[in-house]
């Protein structure tokens, strides 16, 4: 998960066309989750939801790399791939979603007795932080942002994702129009 940084980096430099703004709360909630929540808190390790996000995340990584290494290992994707690549967000998004914010508020407790990532005043830098207040902070935008991200990938889809498969004469299926929001796909052709 660590690696995931990699992504931004990617956007930043354009490696990929993926905005940095897209990419950086994802990116940033995986890790906090990953660090924050399951290495910091071994007691959530076997709450059920584990298993839910480790599977919403798995699979939504598993379709969407084969998506990417099948356009670039023969310069396109099959109609299938591309299809669950922007559908499955429909199930997994809600499932992920819902899995970290369980998963934060399991964790609470066990953030307040450990006072772990804590840091109390006075100290030489006069600076107090409290890593339970900051989850509590967390759980105020995570759900809002949530919706509005599932939201804007859902009017995305139904606005911007206008394909139109034709046959060609060569019998393979045919993408005109692929354009997306976040631009993460390209015209297939």
């Amino acid at each position: 998960m660590a690696l995931l940084v990699a992504q931004i980096l990617h956007g930043l430099v354009g490696l990929v066309r993926s905005p940095v703004s897209a990419t950086l709360p994802q990116i940033g909630s995986r890790l906090f989750l990953t660090w924050g929540i399951l290495w910091s808190f071994p007691e959530t390790h076997s709450h059920i939801l584990v298993t839910s996000l480790v599977i919403s995340w798995s699979i939504t990584e598993i379709i969407r790399y084969s998506f990417f290494g099948m356009k670039e290992a023969f310069g396109f994707a099959p109609s299938w791939l591309l299809w669950l690549r922007y559908s499955t967000f429909m199930v997994l998004y809600p499932t992920g979603i819902s899995s970290e914010v369980g998963l934060i508020y399991i964790a609470l407790p066990y953030m307040k007795a450990s006072e772990k990532y804590c840091l109390r005043m006075p100290n030489k830098w006069n600076f107090s932080f409290d890593f339970f207040y900051a989850s509590i902070l967390s759980l105020a935008v995570y759900v809002p942002a949530g919706i509005k991200i599932g939201s804007d990938k859902n009017t995305a889809l139904q606005d911007r994702l206008t394909c139109s498969p034709t046959c060609l004469p060569n019998g393979r299926r045919h993408w005109q129009r692929l354009r997306l929001h976040n631009g993460d796909a390209q015209e297939l052709s």
